[in-house]
This record gives C-alpha cells, structure tokens and sequence, in this order.
C-alpha cells in the first residue's frame, strides 16, 4: 500500500490503524452529540459533543470539531476546540489548531502545529486514557 498523507500536510505522522479509514463526517456535514465510531474513522466536517472510538480518529483539515474526543490514537490536521485522550499517540499536523487538554501515552506536534493548552504524557496517564 501507498504511504499517503490523507490530509495534504507537508509531513506525516504514520499511526497503527492507518488503512482506509470510514469518513465518519464528511466535508460538508454537520453532527451534533454523542459520536461511537468502531475501527479508524476520519472527520472532515462538523462536530459537536463527544467522540469515542476504539481505533484511531483522524481530524481532517477542514474540519472544525467543539468536543471531548477519546480514541486510541489520534491525528488532528484541522481545528479542535476540547480535550482530547488516547490511550496510544496523540499527533498534530502541521495545519492543526487545538484549543484543550492533550492526554496520552505518546504526543507528537509537528512544526507549524499550534497548542493552547496543556499536555500530559508517559507511563503515568496509561490507565487514564
């Protein structure tokens, strides 16, 4: 399989669960409470509430999302306003913009990405996420 960048950014952050993942908002929808999502997902559009899903969320670049979002792992390339937890990796773009609290085993931001928050990462937030 091709390694692809499935939100255009410049560098790529590689998580497990990458293979095609279902758009569970698509670019031009809009969702409002409580998101379950089983297996990868990727949100390109609007949401408010809580996401939780038991694989790896992406966060498009177009999309806005108002919400807690629990996962495994999660890439965010696009605009967050909420905590985010996963029991795995956090990762932001180049092109995210999270206003909320980072919870993780493992956090990566890459150049360019912007954080208004705080973070927490390592063996101590394991049981947490």
């Amino acid at each position: 399989m091709a390694d692809r960048n499935p939100f255009g950014s410049r560098r790529r952050v590689r998580l497990p669960g990458s293979e095609s993942p279902t758009v569970a908002a698509g670019r031009y929808s809009e969702f409002v409470g409580l998101l379950v999502l089983q297996g990868p997902a990727r949100i390109d559009g609007r949401v408010r509430g809580e996401i939780l899903s038991d694989e790896t969320v992406w966060i498009g670049t177009e999309a806005q999302v108002e919400a807690t979002l629990t996962a495994a792992n999660v890439v965010v390339a696009g605009q967050v306003l909420g905590d985010i937890r996963a029991s795995g990796r956090i990762a932001l773009e180049s092109t995210a913009h999270v206003t909320g609290e980072l919870t993780a085993q493992r956090l990566v931001l890459v150049e360019g990405s912007h954080l208004d928050g705080s973070c927490h990462a390592g063996d101590r937030v394991r049981g947490d996420a």
